[in-house]
Formats: C-alpha cells, sequence, structure tokens
C-alpha cells in the first residue's frame, strides 16, 4: 500500500509527550486532551493517545496491545482484532465500531498502532468510514515512522 502524502510538518504534542506527522491537507483539532486529525472529508482521521508507566521496564507485546484496548474498548461497539506484532515492543491490530451522528449509527473501522517508548506507550489510532477505509493503510504506512516521543 503506498503510504498518503505528509505535509512535511510534523504535530508536536503541546504536552510534551510525542510528534506525529500530518497527512496533507488534514485538518488538526482536538477531543479532550488528544489531538484529532482529520480529512477535508471526513471519511478518516486519527488520533495519538500517550499513557505513561511507572517504569521503562520492557513490556511483552501481548501488553502493549491489551493497553492500547483499554484505551479505546470505551468506544462505541469498539471491537479489536486480532494484534500482529511489528517488532520488539510495536503491534497492530485492526478494530471496528460505530459512530452515532445525530440519531443514525454509522459504522467506521480502522488500525490501531501501539509501541512503547521509554516510560510510555504511543499509541495511533486510525478511523474511518465506509467510504475511507482504502486510505487506512496508506494512513498507517505513513504516520507509523512518525511517531516519535518527544
Amino acid at each position: 500500500m503506498e503510504p498518503l502524502p505528509l505535509s512535511g510538518s510534523t504535530f508536536k504534542d503541546p504536552q510534551g509527550r510525542f510528534e506525529v506527522g500530518l497527512i496533507q491537507d488534514f485538518s488538526v483539532g482536538f477531543a479532550g486532551n488528544f489531538p484529532l486529525f482529520e480529512s477535508p472529508d471526513g471519511n478518516l482521521a486519527y488520533t495519538v493517545v500517550a499513557r505513561y508507566r511507572e517504569s521503562d521496564r520492557a513490556l511483552p507485546e501481548l501488553a502493549i496491545a491489551q493497553i492500547a484496548i483499554e484505551i479505546f474498548e470505551r468506544g462505541e461497539g469498539f471491537k479489536p482484532g486480532n494484534f500482529q506484532t511489528l517488532g520488539t515492543g510495536e503491534v497492530q491490530m485492526p478494530w471496528t465500531g460505530t459512530l452515532k451522528i445525530g440519531g443514525r449509527s454509522q459504522p467506521m473501522s480502522g488500525a490501531i498502532v501501539a509501541r512503547q517508548a521509554g516510560n510510555q506507550i504511543l499509541v495511533l489510532l486510525v478511523s474511518a468510514t465506509a467510504a475511507g477505509t482504502p486510505n487506512i493503510e496508506g494512513a498507517v504506512a505513513a504516520l507509523s515512522d512518525t511517531l516519535q516521543p518527544l
């Protein structure tokens, strides 16, 4: 899958936790304390969540996947798929869910990339409507290498 084009600049978390690439033409907003990046048509979005741990002791990939699931499991209809190990301390998993807008539910799907970076777990969540689904892999390909601790 061809990576989606990046804007050439990165987003640096105002709380000093991480940086991540900006996909070209995406807008930047916030959902609580976390950034929300959205495509102009609203069919593709991504966010990054950072979780601090008490130490930088290396976690097994299964534990990293579980932390990622626990971060997002309160989402509407969130169902994680099976994770795959990308490397030491890094996993990726597909997910499905729904988004309620007004009184209507819309199916969503996406991918999560989670990695340990010292005493943080950095979690990238890419989400898409049915129309945006073909771009999930391209977004992950573009962003996964840009996600770094600050």
